[in-house]
């Protein structure tokens, strides 16, 4: 998780998700299809957006109708790109020291096993 200088929690896998859908498409999003493809709560998507926009992670403007459009901007997808890849190492780093704390299977004398029983 990162801090924004106005104190809000930016939570990586949630921007991952919320550029998932932008960088996969290459096409402009309304608010609520983007966050309904992303699966994050609406509200969510309205606390993230202001950031992404600072961040120029993507653009967001008017159509004349008034209807509110995001699309990613080259910075955005190289963001995704950076955190995809961040996600996947620490993935396996989780999934290696999983491995290494298991404990290794034990060689049972077969009467305990039976006297257990």
């Amino acid at each position: 998780m990162s801090q924004t200088g106005d104190g809000f929690r930016v939570d990586d896998y949630v921007l991952l998700r919320l550029l998932k859908p932008l960088v996969e498409s290459n096409r402009e999003f309304r608010k609520t299809e983007l966050s309904m493809k992303a699966r994050v709560n609406y509200d969510t998507l309205q606390r993230y957006l202001p950031m992404m926009k600072k961040a120029k992670l993507v653009n967001v403007w008017r159509t004349e109708d008034g209807t509110q459009l995001i699309k990613i901007t080259k910075i955005g997808i190289q963001a995704y790109t950076e955190l995809s890849r961040w996600k996947h190492a620490h993935e396996q780093i989780q999934d290696s020291n999983e491995l290494e704390t298991e404990a290794p299977p034990e060689n049972e004398n077969p009467r305990t096993v039976s006297r257990r029983r």
